[in-house]
């Protein structure tokens, strides 16, 4: 046998010798135990999803080597680290978002005790503003009349049992003050045709500044109804602060749908937006929209003071309240109060019963001559002027107010008619007749006793 024979089987014996030796439970480079040193390795250096991992692929691959128990063992206690170590992390998680909560209940009790003391500081004012009021009609001894209202904006709001018992006290100590109180709420009104609460969005400033029938168009395409609606999730929030009607028609808030009713008579039974919103499964712009396209001239009321019927007529029965708070006129499209003497009428005698129609007509008439000091007016008697106005006791009742563009420059109002009311009478003449101008001015200006003194 040759030299180069005899190496060659030299070769292929320690070839066959190696292999038998792989797969030899005591060599020590044999594919299994390798695989386990790896993830031994592992988790030493404290890799231990890396160890997990190489443990598991072992126990797969080589269940039963004899280091399969011991690799068990690894496996589990590095999978014990594995979850403790998560749950430490989510306990650190959870811990920190608890402190950032916190810190943002620490912030937003100190806005509330900085609120709340803004607050009370505006009612201790108002308060504060009622006594003052009452010195200086004691000590001057001349007439006071500020606004009787009661409302629910407001955390701590001076009811108007406070006001009307400052007022009785000035009187029954030899002053003379009254309270101006109304005979249905005051109300900033709203309409497609006016005021929207939501024309401060530019969204909506982009349909509102269109003639009428454009804006109808556009009201009635589906996508731009969605963004329309979207947009009045960006409204300022309603806050504590009272507001009149001026300002809630021209920096409105985002509205308290549950306080917004849709104008359908004048008995003090509208729904409410949201009413309506939840009968017809719609959200409340959508409702308005659909509203206002089925009846351009629909009108909304937000009560914004004398919300309670029943504290209306509370101040109405208040010996030193003027029924005479109408607030006509000031604010032309925004706020409509003409309809005091003719809801005092319908709503209170004819519907309610709350007063005669001889305690209502002195009220709206004598007495508040009487609290002006205009002589020779408030009673039909002879020597006195003679204003009068004829109605028909019956049948008197307001309309709901309409916008009218009868302005110069076609400028918008907000205009309030009546039924049953037959003429208006002013110094002798017929002025109205069945709600018409006669062409008649016989009106002058009438002075109280303080202009008339020199």
């Amino acid at each position: 046998m040759t030299a180069p024979a005899r190496a060659l089987i030299a070769l292929l014996l320690i070839a066959a010798a190696l292999g038998g030796c792989a797969s030899a439970s005591w060599w020590p480079f044999r594919p299994a135990a390798m695989l386990l040193l790896r993830a031994d390795r592992a988790a030493d250096e404290l890799r231990f999803r890396q160890a997990l991992a190489l443990y598991d692929e072992f126990l797969a691959r080589y269940p039963d080597d004899v280091e399969a128990k011991r690799a068990l063992e690894s496996r589990d206690t590095v999978a014990a680290i594995v979850t403790t170590r998560e749950e430490l992390a989510r306990l650190r998680n959870e811990l920190r978002a608890r402190e950032l909560e916190a810190a943002k209940l620490r912030d937003e009790v100190i806005r509330l005790r900085q609120e709340l003391a803004s607050r009370q500081a505006e009612s201790d004012k108002l308060r504060a503003d009622l006594e003052r009021m009452k010195e200086l009609a004691l000590a001057y001894k001349q007439t006071v009349m500020f606004g009787l209202v009661g409302t629910r904006q407001g955390d701590d709001p001076v009811s108007w049992q406070t006001q009307a018992k400052i007022i009785k006290d000035v009187n029954e100590a030899g002053g003379r003050m009254f309270g101006q109180g109304t005979t249905r709420s005051i109300n900033a009104i709203f309409s497609l045709k006016s005021y929207l609460p939501f024309d401060v969005l530019p969204e909506w400033q982009a349909v509102r500044r269109l003639p009428l029938e454009e804006q109808q168009t556009l009201l009635r395409d589906p996508a731009r109804r969605r963004q329309l609606v979207a947009a009045e999730a960006r409204m300022k929030p309603k806050d504590h602060k009272l507001q009149g009607g001026g300002a809630a028609t021209t920096d409105p808030r985002k509205p308290d749908y549950d306080n917004l009713f849709v104008l359908q008579g004048v008995d003090w039974n509208d729904p409410t937006v949201e009413d309506l919103s939840r009968a017809r499964g719609t959200h409340p712009v959508e409702t308005m929209i659909d509203l206002s396209l089925e009846n351009p001239d629909q009108v909304y009321v937000q009560p914004v003071v004398n919300e309670r019927a029943e504290d209306v007529l509370g101040m109405l029965t208040h010996d030193f309240t003027l029924a005479t708070f109408s607030d006509s006129g000031a604010h032309a499209a925004q706020e409509m109060g003409s309809s005091l003497q003719t809801h005092f009428l319908h709503y209170w005698v004819n519907r309610r019963g709350a007063f005669t129609l001889e305690q209502a007509v002195r009220k709206m008439t004598h007495d508040n001559a009487r609290a002006f000091e205009l002589t020779g007016r408030g009673l039909v008697k002879e020597g006195y002027y003679a204003d009068l106005v004829l109605f028909e006791a019956d049948r008197v009742r307001p309309h709901v107010p309409k916008i009218e563009t009868d302005l110069p420059g076609g400028a918008r109002r907000l205009v309030q008619k009546a039924d049953g009311i037959r003429a208006t009478i002013v110094n002798g003449a017929v002025t109205l007749e069945d709600g018409e101008s006669t062409g008649n001015f016989a009106g002058e200006v009438i002075k109280g006793q303080l202009a008339n003194r020199q």
